[in-house]
């Protein structure tokens, strides 16, 4: 209706859909439009739900009249256009940092939802308890309290931060005060393909990159190069 609504007071060209389940049923709206489909991610909690999660994307996008996607390995659909995964270099830029010994920080940035394993961080941590590391870990999820607990119960608080939810415009001052970004991500068929936004906000604000060895991480990060 809200379309009908604004397309009677000025015609629509374009209109521009970002993927959800059930976006589809949009399309059966009358008008001249042309309908774009854009998919930036997709169903990341277990293989299960992956699998079925983009037979449905598969499904639905057959309506639009054309469908983009960041990369052409996560495409569903023989009809589609590349738009890549970009970042806000105004806000993520090389920041001079200041030099000192130690502790180096290590940085992680994105979402402490369950199916992002985020522990496998934490045991890192443990195993590098003798060399003059910190973590950081920005962001929010249903999984923070059992990380911190997990961090408790191995006697990491002292080298591990986590700073919860940051305003996206704060993210590239906690960067700047960081060493290393880890561009982590549990290696299952959700995340293999994708490539994590961590990646590039890391490498736009001039950090050196650890990444998960997937095809996603290795589009931007090179190894003995950039990470």
């Amino acid at each position: 209706e809200k379309i009908q609504k604004i397309e009677g007071v000025s015609p629509i060209d374009i209109i521009h859909v970002l993927y959800y389940g059930g976006c589809s049923r949009l399309k059966t709206k009358e008008t001249n439009a042309k309908w774009i489909c854009d998919i930036r991610s997709g169903a990341t909690k277990n293989t299960v739900l992956y699998n079925i999660w983009k037979k449905i994307e598969k499904k639905e996008t057959k309506s639009f009249d054309q469908i983009f996607y960041i990369d052409s390995s996560i495409a569903q659909t023989e009809k589609y256009k590349i738009i890549p995964l970009g970042v806000n270099t105004q806000l993520f830029k090389p920041q001079q940092r200041k030099k000192r010994a130690s502790p180096h920080v290590l940085v992680y940035s994105g979402s402490l939802a369950k199916p992002r394993k985020i522990n496998t961080l934490i045991e890192m941590m443990k195993i590098l308890q003798e060399y003059p590391v910190k973590l950081k870990i920005i962001g929010e999820g249903d999984d923070r309290r059992r990380l911190e607990s997990y961090t408790d119960k191995l006697k990491l608080k002292d080298r591990i931060d986590f700073t919860g939810y940051i305003k996206y415009q704060q993210v590239p001052q906690q960067l700047s005060l960081s060493h290393i970004g880890l561009s982590y991500v549990p290696k299952t068929p959700a995340f293999e393909k994708q490539p994590p936004l961590k990646a590039l906000e890391y490498l736009a604000s001039g950090l050196p990159v650890i990444a998960t060895n997937t095809n996603g991480n290795k589009l931007y990060v090179k190894d003995n190069n950039n990470g």
